[in-house]
Order: C-alpha cells, then structure tokens, then sequence
C-alpha cells in the first residue's frame, strides 16, 4: 500500500476518523437549520436526537469510509496532484453510500461526499513527508 503520492496506511486511518467526526456535525448542524427556532426541542431531547445523529452516521461511515479509503489510494496512487485525491473522494463518499444505504437519500450522499473530501484533505500535509522519506524530493 506504499505509495509517495498518497498518505500511507496510517494517514488513511486519520483520514477515516477525521471523515467520521466530521458526518454526524454536518447532519447534525443539517437537522438545526431544518427544524427552525420554533420547532426546537428542549435541551435533553437535542441531545437525544445528536446521539441519534452520531450512531445513524458514524456506523455507517466507519464502514464505508475504509473501503473508500482503499479505492482512492488504487485509483490515486500514481497522481501526484493531491486535489484529484480529495475529488475521488468526494465521489467515493457520494457514490458508495448511493449503492449502500439508498434509502438515506441524495442530500446525505453529498454530505457523505463533503465528510470524506474533508477526511483526505486533513492528511495531504503527510504525503510530502512521505516523498521526503521515500527520497523522492
């Protein structure tokens, strides 16, 4: 799974973690908007509904996020630009969820998308590293 164009094993690790933490805030900040100050439910509900939020997101991320992980380290690993990186996986987090969990619907799949894009983006400061230690640069 070497490659100096991608994060490495432990990277993509990060990049999953990240990518789950980041899910459940996007659907929950999605549910705030969407709910209005009126519909607003006390405060030990919100809470209820963000558990409800977190265990509806973050299962199925860490499922999907690792397989989407290894799809775009084989579709990305020799393209060295890391902006093609974070678009494939932005598609891999739109498309495995679509023919996954079709039911949760096209708004969740682009937030899916976003979560994953964010993921991969938070470990491109590893892939220079990487080429220094490889004495690629």
């Amino acid at each position: 799974m070497s490659s100096p164009n991608t994060p490495g094993p432990a990277g993509y690790a990060f990049a999953v973690l990240i990518s789950v933490l980041v899910l459940p805030v996007e659907l929950a900040v999605v549910y705030l908007a969407s709910a209005g100050p009126a519909r607003l439910a006390p405060f030990p509900e919100l809470v209820d509904d963000w558990v409800a939020i977190v265990a509806f997101a973050a299962v199925p991320a860490s499922v999907i996020g690792p397989i989407a992980a290894l799809g775009v380290h084989v579709l990305c690993r020799d393209v060295p630009a890391q902006r093609v990186h974070v678009l494939a996986a932005f598609c891999a987090g739109v498309v495995l969820p679509a023919v996954a969990l079709p039911f949760v619907g096209p708004p969740v799949f682009l937030l899916v998308g976003v979560a994953a894009a964010a993921g991969r983006a938070s470990v491109i400061q590893l892939v220079p590293r990487r080429r220094t230690n490889q004495g690629l640069q």
